[in-house]
């Protein structure tokens, strides 16, 4: 599979330095994405729509189950990437699956009113975010990108679990900075079935 290679589902946890839970967000760069167990490294280093990637992989078509878009209330490190004092933001949740198959679950944040009022964020609906951070394969523009191996301690694991199952007891995760019409976009992406790697964007 081109080096990039789906891993079998797993309850159990996976070894990150110290094979324990880990909920620091550390950055991502070649060098630490060595530390990273072989067969997540590819993934999260991917700059490009991982929506069309694991399509290639699977050779199948991946969609989209919009579980929420809405205003709603930040985490505590989602309003300090911000440097905000504002206690809610436009949140979209969603998850991405093929067939029975659920693969990686993902949670969208912004502040913006300028990126609400985006024509192609009010129509993205059951379309990924990859769609339009990567138009035409070009590469999207960021500011930060860390990585986590998260489990039941983070507040994001209740999306984990809503998408992978609640045997679930990590998964790897990415976050990404990005920048859409000049304004900031937090994207995290979440393995929630460590079938492949992944954030978080």
């Amino acid at each position: 599979m081109s080096g990039m290679r789906l891993l079998k589902a797993s309850t159990r946890t996976h070894a990150a330095g110290n094979g324990r839970e880990d909920t620091q967000w550390r950055p991502l760069t070649q060098a630490s994405a060595r530390l990273l167990p072989r067969p997540v490294r590819p993934w999260m280093m991917l700059a490009s729509s991982m929506t069309i990637k694991l399509g290639e992989q699977i050779g199948k078509t991946v969609l989209v189950n919009l579980l929420r878009e809405e205003r709603d209330r930040l985490h505590p490190d989602e309003r300090s990437l911000f440097r905000s004092y504002e206690r809610k933001g436009f949140v979209r949740e969603v998850c991405l699956y093929s067939g029975d198959i659920r693969l990686l679950s993902a949670r969208t944040v912004f502040l913006s009113d300028r990126l609400k009022r985006n024509a192609g964020m009010a129509s993205l609906g059951r379309k990924s975010l990859g769609e339009l951070l990567f138009p035409n394969g070009r590469p999207a523009m960021w500011t930060l990108r860390e990585y986590a191996l998260i489990g039941p301690t983070s507040p994001l694991f209740p999306l984990v679990r809503r998408c992978g199952g609640r045997r679930l007891c990590n998964c790897w995760a990415r976050r990404s900075m990005f920048l859409l019409d000049g304004e900031p976009l937090l994207g995290r992406v979440l393995n929630q079935a460590n079938q492949t790697m992944v954030h978080a964007r």
